[in-house]
């Protein structure tokens, strides 16, 4: 901040000391958050170094576990993690199978992908199961839910009543409005200049 900004800061009648006393501040303040910057740098330098560290650590402990083992382990830690891709792969398809079904039934992506996770499993025939359940459910609620709006309208009176039909306020109809005297004609333009637009 520059001594021109200070003054413009705190207004025309600032004093040369409050102008100072300002600037000593804003630069006290702006020193220490440096400070406070190249301590958070120095500290995240520090934590990426040791991070690094640890990191090949663990690889090198992993790679002299892994020399130890004996073939026949190895090959069984190798299993044991295809098994898992596999089984994971299989969950995967099966959620894909879940979610086609319940799109089919009418269903958005959107619902259907909120659901998905509280029933897919690994097993193929459980999951298609649950999906084919909830899929026969969700038809059913949407073709009752149409049928209740059919009957509602099939059943709606459409018979022009006084709650259903604008009135006119004063019973005025255009015949009327034609019986009447010049004299009435006008007094009723001026009274009711809205309905008579109407007529």
């Amino acid at each position: 901040m520059t001594r021109e900004e200070a003054k413009k800061l705190l207004g025309e009648g600032a004093t040369e000391d409050q102008v100072s006393a300002v600037l000593d501040q804003f630069h006290k303040e702006q020193n220490e958050l440096k400070v406070e910057l190249d301590k958070t740098k120095k500290e995240k330098e520090e934590f990426e170094a040791e991070n690094k560290g640890l990191k090949e650590y663990k690889q090198k402990q992993e790679e002299e576990r892994l020399t130890k083992l004996s073939e026949e382990e190895k090959i069984k830690e190798i299993k044991q993690k295809t098994d898992e891709e596999y089984a994971k792969a299989r969950k995967t398809n099966n959620r894909i199978s879940a979610k086609q079904i319940l799109t089919n039934a009418g269903m958005s992506n959107e619902d259907a992908e909120e659901v998905l996770d509280t029933f897919v499993k690994e097993d193929a025939n459980e999951t298609i199961k649950s999906a084919n359940i909830l899929a026969n459910q969700f038809k059913s609620m949407r073709e009752k839910t149409k049928k209740e709006t059919e009957d509602k309208l099939v059943n709606l009176d459409l018979t022009p009543n006084p709650s259903n039909v604008k009135q006119n306020p004063t019973g005025m109809t255009w015949d009327k409005f034609q019986d009447l005297s010049e004299e009435e004609q006008s007094k009723f333009a001026e009274e009711h200049p809205e309905e008579f637009a109407k007529l």
